[in-house]
């Protein structure tokens, strides 16, 4: 069983949720969003697609497209474990504008406080100036301990290299079609990270996040 979550757009308004960006991927080229946005991630898939979009004015470094947080964590460690993360995007630069950085993290909304960095990394990848599905790994790293059970939950910051300008940026997501190979043509695109470990998402409901869950999850609602 694997854990599936998907990219939404719809806000997340718990309290104590980050309102500055926590990877420490440079973000010089700048911000699609501002950092203070928490948008919702869960088993569900999405029903529409939607997107963001992005014009840079040329400063070398990763343009920050997002922050998607899921539901409470119903367990106190995650296993380290190759994840997945699939996304559409388009680049009005093609193939001169590479490289894409992602961030998962462990937060704690009662503290306003990061508890642990699974992964935060930076993979080379080539885009296309047409709508395109992506689907890439990258190594994430156990947090043993010190998750506290109905309280915390996962975050993940998506960016982009784009040290260009003249043209616009687009992230695809909440749409209601999974990427199968990377960088192919596609559209409705429903982005999500994945890991194999089945992670216990839903501590209210007692809802298990898996790969093919209708369910909709709770609200991130901080258990005191």
């Amino acid at each position: 069983m694997v854990t599936r979550l998907y990219w939404h757009n719809t806000s997340n308004g718990t309290t104590g949720l980050p309102t500055t960006k926590q990877s420490a991927q440079a973000t010089a080229a700048g911000n699609a969003i501002v950092t203070t946005s928490n948008k919702n991630m869960t088993t569900t898939i999405g029903t529409s697609q939607t997107s963001i979009s992005y014009s840079p004015g040329g400063s070398a470094g990763y343009s920050y497209f997002g922050r998607w947080v899921s539901d409470v964590i119903s367990q106190t460690s995650i296993a380290a474990n190759t994840w997945t993360f699939s996304f559409g995007y388009s680049s009005f630069w093609g193939g001169s504008d590479i490289g894409v950085a992602i961030c998962i993290y462990v937060w704690r909304p009662t503290t306003s406080a990061k508890i642990a960095t699974i992964m935060d990394t930076t993979n080379a990848q080539a885009f296309n100036s047409a709508e395109t599905g992506y689907k890439l790994t990258a190594s994430g790293s156990a947090v043993a301990s010190g998750i506290t059970s109905g309280t915390d939950g996962l975050c993940v910051e998506i960016m982009t290299n784009t040290s260009l300008s003249g043209g616009t940026l687009t992230l695809y997501y909440d749409g209601t079609t999974v990427v199968a190979t990377n960088n192919t043509a596609a559209s409705s695109v429903a982005s999500y990270i994945e890991t194999p470990e089945n992670i216990a998402i839903g501590a209210v409901s007692g809802v298990t996040a898996t790969a093919t869950s209708k369910v909709v999850t709770n609200k991130f609602i901080a258990q005191g």
